[in-house]
């Protein structure tokens, strides 16, 4: 993907302001990495959000599974089911 490094980039970055505008950073706080992003939550549980650029993917490790997501139609979408990165990561997180 020749775009791929603008893509995610601003995706984790458009996740991360989400994050840090709508939650307690005590329930959900959101820190950028080398690779990504880390969301940690209230209960040490960790969602780590990586960039693969070799594979031109996203992926996403949290304790419900991992997930792989792909540039498609304009959105970042994960492999199995189709959810967009932000929909996955709002799945993931508890609710507020």
């Amino acid at each position: 993907m020749d775009h791929f490094a603008e893509y995610a980039e601003q995706a984790l970055s458009d996740l991360q302001s989400w994050i840090d505008h709508d939650f307690d950073p005590d329930d959900v706080e959101a820190d950028r990495t080398e690779a990504g992003l880390e969301l940690r939550l209230k209960d040490r549980r960790k969602i780590v959000i990586s960039l693969q650029s070799a594979l031109a993917e996203i992926w996403v490790a949290a304790p419900q599974g991992g997930f792989h997501l792909q540039w498609h139609d304009d959105d970042w979408k994960e492999s199995t089911q189709g959810r967009t990165l932000s929909s996955l990561v709002r799945d993931l997180l508890p609710p507020r």
